[in-house]
């Protein structure tokens, strides 16, 4: 990226921690990465149940209800489209959280494979899942922006996300992020853009890759 072009600055939505008073949220099951995974983990008794609450380190959670997402186009034409979320209840501090799979964006309609397939990497094959082009579009536009503040924190801690984000330039983009991500990780195409997800939830909860 060229000094003279920098990255346009994330959305507002991207950067949005969560606040230390909120009670529950999101939680990405980093290790479940396709539909046959979920469903065992989800038909198990407490499959998906997190070992304590993430608010107050409680060890008493209970399974609260059953959520239904549905997600539009595949690249596989007979995958499912509706995933079925597990949310448990903390009963020491009344906390909700959800637990979503890996491959299931937080707010997005399609699975994290096929924003991947229209967004990184080579020009989608005709074979690929139709999406249409202002969607595309914003998808890309969104990967293209600079970290942000958020991000640019991270690089202070441990672990994955941070080596990543001291391995970028001052004008490194999202897009770069989930792309070295990957490579400190070893995530083979196809489940980048769910694994860069998932790592900066985990540290940094609610700030968003695109």
């Amino acid at each position: 990226m060229s000094l003279t072009r920098l990255p346009p600055p994330p959305p507002g939505c991207l950067e949005r921690r969560y606040p230390s008073t909120q009670k529950g949220g999101t939680l990405i099951a980093a290790d479940v990465r396709d539909w046959t995974t979920h469903e065992q983990r989800r038909c198990a008794p407490g499959g998906y149940r997190p070992p304590c609450c993430p608010g107050c380190h409680g060890c008493r959670l209970h399974v609260h209800d059953y959520l239904e997402r549905q997600l539009r186009s595949d690249i596989d034409a007979e995958a499912p489209t509706v995933v079925v979320v597990v949310r448990f209840l903390c009963v020491m501090c009344d906390a909700t959280w959800r637990v979503l799979p890996a491959f299931v964006p937080c707010h997005l309609q399609r699975r994290w494979a096929v924003v991947e397939a229209v967004t990184v990497g080579p020009p989608p094959s005709p074979s690929a899942p139709s999406v249409p082009r202002r969607t595309r579009s914003r998808w890309r536009a969104r990967l293209a922006c600079a970290l942000g503040e958020a991000l640019r924190d991270g690089q202070d801690g441990t672990g994955p996300l941070a080596g990543a984000v001291r391995a970028l330039a001052s004008d490194g983009t999202r897009r770069e992020l989930a792309l070295v991500l990957a490579a400190i990780v070893g995530t083979a195409p196809g489940r980048r853009l769910a694994v860069a997800a998932a790592v900066i939830h985990a540290a940094l909860p609610g700030v968003q890759i695109m």
